[in-house]
């Protein structure tokens, strides 16, 4: 329930038509743009199932098959509204005990240009840091969650799984 205050607030803040929905097809929460979007109103879309009405969401129960069975974690479609607009869909997995899709609709007859830039430079990005002198360490709630070779220099460690998962702060933190 927690992770649903956050994705409303999040959603709140974007105009792009965004909704979280299970794995079912059943709508959970969406945004003011997706109202708009769909020029309905939130309480008539909260009670629409998203696999019932693919005309209207443009999404197919067998098009998000590939999340269900966990094989991808995020779905991109390709669709055109009234054989005119492009429109890309993003559908992508969440974790957790009940496991979500958040659907963005983007207008963009750009965007798939865009996120393969996008996907082409964070590949660059990964590799720079790979090959970096200086060490990157990324934690996530104080424990490692990656390190770059420098990075396992630095701490003195042989191999990063040695070190992955380990308290940062017990490695920064000298004894008092």
């Amino acid at each position: 329930m927690e992770k649903e205050k956050v994705f409303q607030q999040l959603f709140s803040m974007s105009f792009t038509p965004m909704l979280v929905m299970n794995m079912d097809g059943d709508i959970q929460i969406l945004n003011e743009a997706c109202c708009h979007l769909f020029k309905t109103k939130e309480e008539r879309l909260l009670s629409c199932n998203v696999f019932e009405e693919p005309n209207r969401f443009f999404i197919e129960k067998h098009e998000v098959e590939p999340l269900r069975k966990q094989e991808e974690e995020v779905v991109l479609l390709k669709k055109k509204v009234d054989q005119q607009f492009p429109m890309h869909i993003h559908i992508q997995r969440t974790e957790g005990d009940i496991p979500l899709l958040v659907v963005q609709w983007k207008e963009f007859s750009s965007s798939i240009e865009k996120q393969e830039e996008v996907i082409r430079k964070m590949k660059q990005y990964k590799q720079f840091v790979q090959q970096s002198q200086d060490a990157f360490i990324v934690t996530r709630e104080g424990r490692i969650q990656y390190l770059n070779p420098a990075g396992v220099k630095l701490l003195g460690a042989r191999k990063k799984k040695s070190i992955s998962g380990v308290l940062g702060f017990i490695l920064f933190t000298p004894n008092i």
